[in-house]
C-alpha cells in the first residue's frame, strides 16, 4: 500500500496485490472536499496496467504496449490522470 497526498487535500492510496509485487490492484482517491473514487486496476501477465475501471466496471482508461514497453495506444473516454505504466518506466 502506498499513499500520496497534495497540499490542496488530494489524496491516493494504491493498493497492490502483496506486499513484494508492483502489480496495481485499486486506487483509492479523495479530492479537498473528501469525496471518494474508486478505480481498478487490469493487468497483463507482467503486471503492466491495461485497462483502469470505475465501481460500475465503466472502463476510464486503457493502454497497449509493445514487447519492451513502447505505448502502442491509450483509449482515455474521459479526462482521468494515470500515472502509472510500463514497469521501470521513469
Amino acid at each position: 500500500m502506498i499513499q500520496e497526498t497534495s497540499p490542496n487535500q488530494h489524496c491516493s492510496l494504491y493498493i497492490y496485490t502483496d506486499p513484494n509485487s508492483y502489480e496495481p490492484l485499486v486506487w483509492i482517491g479523495t479530492n479537498g472536499n473528501q469525496e471518494q473514487h474508486i478505480r481498478y486496476y487490469h493487468t497483463d501477465l507482467n503486471a503492466c496496467q491495461e485497462e483502469l475501471t470505475d465501481t460500475n466496471g465503466e472502463l476510464l482508461w486503457e493502454y497497449s504496449f509493445q514487447l519492451w514497453g513502447k505505448h502502442i495506444q491509450a483509449i482515455k473516454p474521459e479526462p482521468i490522470e494515470q500515472n502509472l505504466r510500463y514497469q521501470g518506466n521513469i
